[in-house]
């Protein structure tokens, strides 16, 4: 799978929206990447020492069976960590 123009305007949005949320006093939505052989490509927050939140986290496989994930898209991908640090690194 190719991330297309449409896949990084969506993802655009996604940003746009976690850094209000964060403005807001929310927290930006956290998750762990995890690549097709189950290494775990980022993991902020437990870097950080954030305990585990109340949603247990589960493959995109057993939401949606049969779907393809694939990321972090580099471009994305330091802002990301940027805002979680702002909420979590304070």
């Amino acid at each position: 799978m190719v991330i297309t123009d449409d896949d990084l305007t969506h993802l655009r949005r996604c940003v746009d929206l976690a850094r209000e949320a964060l403005a807001d006093g929310d927290e930006p939505f956290g998750s762990v990447l995890v690549g097709p052989d189950g290494k775990v490509l980022v993991a902020w927050l437990t870097e950080w020492g954030v305990p585990a939140g109340p949603v247990a986290p589960l493959p995109i496989t057993a939401v949606v069976p049969g779907a393809v994930a694939e990321g972090p898209v580099p471009v994305f991908e330091a802002e990301l960590r940027d805002l979680h640090s702002s909420r979590f690194r304070r």
